[in-house]
């Protein structure tokens, strides 16, 4: 193939759809692959509609092209693709080309980037000055660098194989960015949490010295511990619950400027707005804990004499 998914490396094309008027400014913009025939099985992108490349087509010259879906949608959005043809360029002596298949979308240069118009032509016939040799393995893929090394010094002695890497060594290289910002924002996350946690602790515990004599009073009366241990509780849970209806809509201001760290998540999942506000009620009613239980084993006695 002539580029790798997710290098950063782009290769844009102008095309027309067939019957359309050419004129140089009036083009589509598509991300173009010279690939061969086993590209798609190797990648384990399966056709969508119609099929991928057969291997006589690969050498007989065939004028053919098999395009993305998004291409296929935006282009003929209640037709069949199969058969249409679309011609590479922007004159009369360009190649017409016929859709013999449509392909699942790829991520040709980033997770994030929005999805664009895609086509694959046969490497044979229109080659690329870097070619791409991919390996598909269900084993350790970094061991087979040597093989492919001798294999390929075997079948082409003249042709320079470097740069030899894995695909997940070239995701992770595609995505560091996102990593980076997510451990960021987890610890800011952690620390954050431990500070909440240590607030409400902090609150709780000052309300109960305050209220020592209230609470000797209402254990005196005869009210049982678990309610006094409710009662502190309650209005932990009380705080938390007004914290996180701020903090919500805080965050419901701010996605705007997360949308672009993210991928595979909006921005307002309510899952994870959910989970988040769970947790920080589950936290608050933690530290909580121990203020409740202090109240609740208070001896009313000593309560009203230290008063």
């Amino acid at each position: 193939m002539s580029l790798t998914p997710l290098t950063s490396t782009n290769a844009v094309t102008g095309f027309f759809v067939d019957g359309e008027p050419l004129s140089a400014g009036g083009a589509h913009d598509a991300e173009v692959r010279s690939v061969t025939a086993n590209y798609f099985r190797t990648l384990s992108i399966d056709p969508l509609r119609g099929r991928t490349f057969s291997a006589q087509e690969m050498t007989d010259g065939s004028q053919v092209v098999v395009v993305n879906q998004t291409l296929a949608s935006r282009h003929w959005p209640n037709e069949d693709p199969i058969g249409k043809r679309m011609r590479w360029g922007i004159t009369t002596d360009d190649p017409l080309l016929t859709i013999v298949g449509v392909v699942a979308d790829v991520k040709q240069r980033q997770l994030g980037a929005p999805l664009q118009p895609q086509m694959y032509v046969p490497y044979t016939q229109y080659p690329y000055r870097t070619m791409t040799l991919m390996v598909a393995t269900t084993g350790n893929a970094s061991t087979l660098a040597a093989p492919v090394r001798a294999k390929v010094r075997e079948i082409a002695p003249g042709v320079p194989l470097y740069a030899v890497e894995t695909m997940r060594s070239i995701y992770a290289r595609s995505v560091w960015q996102q990593r980076l910002y997510g451990a960021l924002f987890t610890s800011f996350a952690v620390i954050a949490l431990m500070l909440a946690a240590a607030g409400v602790y902090s609150v709780i515990a000052y309300s109960v010295t305050q209220r020592l004599h209230e609470i000797g009073v209402r254990i005196a009366l005869g009210v049982r511990q678990v309610d006094v241990f409710g009662l502190v509780v309650r209005g932990g849970a009380r705080l938390a619950l007004i914290g996180v209806a701020i903090g919500v809509v805080g965050a419901l201001a701010s996605t705007h400027v997360l949308r672009s760290l993210l991928y595979g998540v909006s921005p307002t999942d309510p899952f994870v707005f959910a989970g988040m506000a769970a947790l920080l009620l589950v936290t608050a009613l933690v530290a909580s804990y121990v203020p409740a239980r202090r109240a609740a084993s208070l001896d009313p006695v000593n309560a009203l004499k230290n008063d």
